[in-house]
């Protein structure tokens, strides 16, 4: 079905968490967050634009102290909160004039819990898939 041809109920900025790498010294995963805009159509479908803007990366810095380069990671939340924040009241103002989506830049996100389409989505699944075992 063509997204465009129902109602957006909801335009959103949300995140979800990712693997930005691992600390080269200690090894261990260094976790990000990545912030998108979400449209969500009437019916609980949601569709998440394809710009994410991730909020962690490697970078080489100079240590006076130090005399060295040294690798640390670098957080951007702030900026890519605001980022993602901008492109959401683009896309508002955009749909506010009566204008659509261009669905060549969003995807499928998931099924808002309790809707229709959630519930279509449910009633489809095997009894293993609702258990999480497939």
């Amino acid at each position: 079905m063509n997204a465009n041809i129902r109602k957006i109920v909801d335009v959103r900025v949300e995140s979800d968490l990712y693997v930005a790498g691992r600390d080269p010294e200690e090894g261990y995963v260094i976790h990000g967050e990545s912030f998108k805009v979400v449209a969500e159509f009437e019916g609980g479908e949601a569709y998440a634009h394809e710009h994410h803007f991730r909020n962690k990366s490697f970078v080489d810095v100079w240590a006076d102290d130090l005399n060295e380069m040294v690798h640390m990671w670098e957080d951007s939340t702030d900026e890519c909160v605001a980022r993602a924040a901008r492109l959401c009241d683009r896309v508002k103002a955009h749909i506010e004039k009566g204008g659509n989506l261009d669905m060549a830049h969003w995807h499928f996100h998931r099924t808002i819990y309790g809707s229709v389409a959630y519930l279509e989505e449910v009633a489809s699944m095997t009894p293993a898939q609702r258990a999480g075992e497939e």
